[in-house]
C-alpha cells in the first residue's frame, strides 16, 4: 500500500472522533508508524523484485537465442533489462551509505584525525552526572530525569502577568486600519499555507512526530487540504493539536560545568506543520 492509499482511507475515519484535531494527532502518528513499516520493508521488497526480473531477463534471453528477430521481444527484454539496471543502482548506492564507516576507518591520516575528533566532541554530550540545585551529585537515571524535569519545568513555566504593563502595550500598539482588519479576518488558505512550506528549510530535526519538511512536501497534495481543515479549527477554538503543543528537548553544552543544567542550552523542536 503507498502512503497516499493509507491517508485515504485514514480520511474516511475523521467523523468517528469528537474534533479534526484530534484525527490529526492520531493520523501523524499512523503515518510515522506507516513510513517507518516500508521503509523496514523497502529493501527486501526491491531485493525479491531484482530477482524476479533476473529470471524474466534470463527467460527472454533464452527465447531471443531462438528467435532473435523477434521485435516484441526485443523490446521487452530491453525494458527489463533497463528496469533491473535502475533497481541495481539503487541497491548500489545503498550499499555505499552502508560502507561509510568503514571507509572513514580507511581514510587518510588527516581525516581520521577530525573524525576522531568529532567523535570525542559527542561523547562530552553524554550526561553521566548532574549536580542537585544544593550541589550534591546525582548519577542515577531517575535522580538526573527528575532534577531535568523540575529545572525545565521551572524554567519555562509562564511568569505572572501585570495588568498594568498588559494595558500600556495595547496603548502604544499601532491602530490596525479597517482595510487590514478585514484581510486579517479572511480564512486560512491553502495557497498561504504552501508558499510558507516552499519557503522552510530543509534537512532539520523534526518534532516528536518524526515528520520532516521533506516528507509534507512530498505529499503536500494529499495532505495539504486536510490540514488546512485542522488548522481553520483551531483558529476558531483557540487550542491547538496535542502534537503541535509538545516539543522535543535538545541540549546544546555551553561552556563551564556541564553537570550544573544551567550551562546546558535548551533547544525545543517543535512539529514542522506548526513551524509551517
Amino acid at each position: 500500500m503507498s502512503f497516499r492509499a493509507f491517508w485515504l482511507a485514514w480520511r474516511e475515519q475523521w467523523r468517528a472522533f469528537p474534533s479534526v484535531r484530534r484525527w490529526c494527532d492520531l493520523g501523524k502518528v499512523r503515518a510515522k508508524l506507516f513510513c517507518r513499516d516500508y521503509t523496514r520493508g523497502t529493501s527486501r521488497r526491491r531485493n525479491a523484485a531484482i530477482e524476479q526480473l533476473e529470471r524474466e531477463v534470463l527467460e527472454m534471453e533464452r527465447r531471443l537465442a531462438a528467435d532473435p528477430e523477434d521485435p516484441s521481444l526485443c523490446g521487452a527484454c530491453r525494458e527489463k533489462r533497463e528496469e533491473l539496471r535502475a533497481l541495481e543502482d539503487h541497491r548500489a548506492r545503498g550499499a555505499f551509505v552502508r560502507s561509510r564507516i568503514r571507509l572513514l576507518r580507511e581514510m587518510d591520516r588527516g581525516s581520521r584525525f577530525f573524525y576522531a575528533l568529532e567523535k570525542t566532541r559527542g561523547a562530552k554530550k553524554h550526561v553521566t552526572c548532574l549536580l542537585a540545585e544544593d550541589g550534591t551529585p546525582l548519577t542515577g537515571p531517575e535522580e538526573m530525569c527528575g532534577r531535568a524535569r523540575d529545572f525545565y519545568t521551572r524554567l519555562f513555566s509562564p511568569d505572572p502577568t501585570d495588568p498594568d504593563a498588559c494595558e500600556v502595550l495595547w496603548e502604544e500598539l499601532p491602530t490596525v486600519s479597517v482595510g487590514d482588519r478585514d484581510r486579517l479576518e479572511l480564512p486560512l488558505t491553502l495557497a498561504e499555507f504552501s508558499e510558507a512550506l516552499r519557503r522552510m528549510p530543509t534537512n532539520k530535526s523534526p518534532g516528536m512526530d518524526g515528520l520532516t519538511v521533506e516528507f509534507y512536501r512530498a505529499f503536500w497534495d494529499i495532505l495539504g487540504p486536510d490540514l488546512v481543515t485542522v488548522w481553520a479549527e483551531s483558529l476558531q477554538s483557540g487550542v491547538l493539536p496535542l502534537s503541535c503543543r509538545q516539543a522535543v528537548l535538545a541540549l546544546l553544552p555551553k561552556k563551564g560545568d556541564l553537570r550544573d543544567l544551567r550551562n546546558w542550552r535548551p533547544v525545543s523542536l517543535l512539529s514542522t506543520d506548526y513551524k509551517s
